[in-house]
Parts: structure tokens; C-alpha cells; sequence
């Protein structure tokens, strides 16, 4: 009875494949329809394009009284990316480029591991629109960063006047010593 087994499965197998080979045109058929309809509607679907930049933020380097450099960021290249995907510039973009807000194309942007580079991208039917699009939000950026780095400046200008007018009165503290000390020798 053991032995009666693998035959019966052989003519299973063999059945089943006759089955098949009968009946190839109801596999093959659709097959082919599907792969046709597929190619036909990629081939008109218009295509889809990815509009992208890299930024690197603002910063510049500061000297210390002990000659040491120290790199000042104005702008968190995690921040700048977290503004970017929150949609705080999507308004301003529409509003300079007359744009349908409701067709305005998701903005994204990351930073990228290990760097203190910004990574934005766009995704469109339309790569002028897109490239116009990155280019108002790096108008924007750039305003914004040059907005900080006046900031900045004038906070550092402000402390060199501090600087300065602390080493004035250091001065005039030492001219009225040596005066006093001075004036201490003629009395003697």
C-alpha cells in the first residue's frame, strides 16, 4: 500500500499540470492584458520629478582674547529643517509666487546624519515650478539668516564697545594713579 503512494502522486502531479497546460490561455491571458494596461498607463502618466538643494546655515567664526577661534551657528541646521517641514514658509511662498495653496507640493527637508548641512527637497509634475519654488524659499532662508546674523553682530559690536570702554576707564584709572603717585613724589 506504501508503495501505491508516490505513484498516486506522481499522477496527481502529472494530472494537475494537464490541468494546467489545458487551460495556459486563462493564465497567460491576463497576464499579458495586465502587463499591457500597466505599461500603457505609466506611459501616460505624466512623470513625477524631485527638485532638491543643499543648504548650508549661517555662521562665522569669533576670535577670543586668547586668540582661540569659536564657530557660532545662527542657525540650527535641525531647526532650519523642523521650520521647513512644519510649512512656516509655504505661506510666504504663495503669497510672492501667486500659488494655489491647496496645490502647492509638500516641501521636505532633513539633515542629513553627522553634518551641519540641510537637505530640501520638493516633489512635482512641473521642475520650473519647483526649481522657482526652492528658490523663494532660499530667498526667504537667506533673509531670515541675515536678519539673525545682524543680531548677532550688533551683539558682538555691542560687547567690543563694552570691551573697549572697560579698558578706557582701565586707562584712566592708571593716568590718575600715576597722577596721584605723582602728585605724592612732589609732596615729599
Amino acid at each position: 500500500m506504501e508503495q501505491n503512494k508516490p505513484e498516486q502522486e506522481e499522477m496527481d502531479l502529472i494530472g494537475s499540470l494537464n490541468v494546467l497546460w489545458k487551460r495556459r490561455w486563462l493564465i497567460i491571458a491576463p497576464t499579458i492584458l495586465l502587463a499591457l494596461i500597466t505599461g500603457i498607463v505609466s506611459y501616460l502618466w505624466p512623470p513625477t520629478w524631485e527638485v532638491d538643494a543643499v543648504i548650508q546655515p549661517s555662521k562665522f567664526l569669533v576670535q577670543d582674547r586668547e586668540g582661540r577661534f569659536t564657530e557660532i551657528v545662527i542657525v540650527d541646521p535641525k531647526q532650519l529643517a523642523s521650520q521647513v517641514n512644519e510649512r512656516s514658509y509655504e505661506r510666504l511662498i504663495n503669497a510672492q509666487l501667486n500659488l494655489d495653496p491647496r496645490k502647492f507640493p509638500k516641501l521636505k527637508a532633513e539633515n542629513p546624519k553627522d553634518t551641519k548641512l540641510v537637505r530640501v527637497s520638493i516633489r512635482t509634475r512641473e521642475t520650473e515650478k519647483g526649481k522657482t519654488i526652492l528658490n523663494a524659499l532660499f530667498q526667504h532662508i537667506k533673509s531670515d539668516m541675515d536678519r539673525k546674523i545682524d543680531v548677532e553682530m550688533k551683539s558682538i559690536a555691542t560687547q567690543i564697545v563694552a570691551s573697549e570702554n572697560t579698558i578706557k576707564n582701565k586707562h584712566l584709572d592708571i593716568q590718575s594713579r600715576n597722577i596721584e603717585i605723582e602728585k605724592t613724589r612732589q609732596a615729599i
